[in-house]
């Protein structure tokens, strides 16, 4: 079972206020080198994503999580994360809105799913109106993919047979 530290362990390289400073500093020393090689923008916030982030740590996370009982708010099936879940019902499962855009940002660099965002619809998400949308939920995962739902699924099966759980 991987919880969501082990997750974000293995698949963070930096959060946004450590991008920022770090991408200061290299602009102050004139260093032209990519301060983190793989950001994935989440609406308005950046995450930093390991190019190695192990994809088996982010399919543990999704085949434990979407078992019943196992969300911390509330759970969701593998066909519900499929048609596309907003940052806000996903911090519901995984405990909060942070960690549910930081979960969204490991999905993307897995291709698991793509991000909308006002921007998708045209829409600045740095005007008044972005913003208000994505205050309001409007950032949304595309939708889980087929490959990596077959992961998952695969996991969950291999999970159920090591445990001895027949269905």
């Amino acid at each position: 079972m991987t919880n969501f530290d082990e997750l974000t362990e293995a698949s963070l390289v930096k959060n946004t206020l450590e991008i920022e400073v770090a991408e200061t500093i290299a602009h102050l020393t004139n260093n032209p080198e990519p301060v983190v090689e793989n950001i994935i923008h989440v609406g308005l916030i950046d995450v930093g994503v390991k190019p190695d982030a192990p994809l088996g740590v982010f399919i543990e996370f999704l085949a434990d999580k979407l078992r019943p009982g196992r969300g911390a708010f509330q759970d969701f099936t593998i066909d519900e994360l499929a048609q596309g879940l907003s940052y806000i019902h996903l911090g519901g499962w995984v405990g909060d809105q942070r960690e549910a855009i930081i979960l969204m940002a490991i999905g993307v660099h897995h291709g698991a799913w793509s991000i909308m965002t006002p921007e998708t619809l045209g829409i600045d998400n740095n005007s008044e109106e972005g913003k208000q949308m994505m205050g309001g939920g409007f950032i949304y995962t595309s939708g889980l993919s087929p490959e990596i739902r077959t992961l998952v699924e695969n996991e969950q099966a291999a999970t159920d047979k090591q445990n001895g759980v027949t269905k």
